[in-house]
């Protein structure tokens, strides 16, 4: 896409048909706001199972670069990436991407397939 500008949409809402209807409406990234929205571990697996089928890339937006559990859940579910609110430092970032990673190279545990 080199040269040219793509569209997405955050998505707060926690119903995975609203997601899908997005997803579907051929937008290049849906990004759902675990963040601020009304999004649980539940809800989270239920939105990225129903946004699968469609070319939107699902980006997960986590509590902050200390959510270990967020950002970690939010790849074993199947985001193609996390958007990592609150980086203030090196540090900070450093931390957030060491979850994204398996050992050596980060921090992020091994969890058998979810779907």
């Amino acid at each position: 896409m080199a040269g040219k500008g793509n569209f997405g949409i955050m998505v707060a809402s926690a119903s995975p048909a609203i997601a899908e209807a997005i997803a579907a409406s051929g937008i290049d990234w849906i990004c759902i706001d675990a963040q601020h929205g009304a999004v649980t571990y539940n809800v989270l697996h239920n939105m990225l199972a129903a946004t699968s089928s469609h070319k939107a890339k699902r980006i997960v937006r986590v509590g902050g670069p200390t959510d270990r559990f967020g950002i970690q859940q939010a790849l074993d579910l199947g985001a193609d990436g996390v958007m990592v609110p609150l980086v203030n430092s090196r540090s900070d970032a450093e931390e957030a991407v060491s979850y994204c990673l398996f050992p050596p190279m980060g921090q992020r545990s091994m969890a058998y397939p979810v779907r």
